[in-house]
């Protein structure tokens, strides 16, 4: 995952003489009641700016990232359920398609693995690392098999509000 490469991307750690200190935006982040500023600025550094595709053998530059948003106002929306995980990523593909365009997905390859690329970078290495979600994807079931349930802090972290 490399929340350290996070932290340093993001301004609150910095290594000099092959040592890690805090910067002083990370001091200022530190402090009691500083919570949901650090938390804030971690997970949107974590996917506006480290390349969740860096370790997990896909091609680069697909764009996943850019619909984490969408992704979390889809499950807010139906994740108190179980729900199959392809239906998650059918959403995010109809939203997201004029944002992907030109950005690798016309490769058949591609297509054919987006889902299964869509869950490993959004889901298992993002989204499940946070607790925001269980799934039931073990290493021999395919995507197109599993479900996804939102755990409870999704709620906590995150609210919907459709009235605004």
């Amino acid at each position: 995952f490399g929340l350290k490469n996070v932290a340093l991307i993001g301004g609150l750690l910095k290594k000099r003489n092959n040592k890690l200190s805090l910067t002083q935006k990370g001091k200022k982040l530190m402090q009691p009641g500083k919570e949901r500023e650090l938390f804030y600025h971690i997970f949107t550094c974590h996917y506006l700016e480290y390349n969740l595709g860096s370790l997990d053998g896909y091609p680069q530059g697909i764009g996943l990232q850019l619909g984490v948003p969408f992704v979390i106002y889809t499950l807010l929306k139906h994740g108190k359920e179980p729900m199959e995980t392809t239906e998650y990523f059918e959403k995010f593909f109809q939203a997201m398609l004029p944002l992907l365009k030109g950005r690798g997905i016309a490769d058949a390859d591609v297509k054919e693995r987006l889902p299964s690329m869509f869950f490993i970078r959004l889901f298992e290495r993002f989204l499940a690392y946070y607790g925001f979600m269980d799934t039931n994807l073990e290493k021999w079931v395919q995507v197109h098999e599993s479900t996804t349930v939102c755990n409870p802090v999704l709620w906590e972290v995150f609210e919907l509000n459709l009235k605004k």
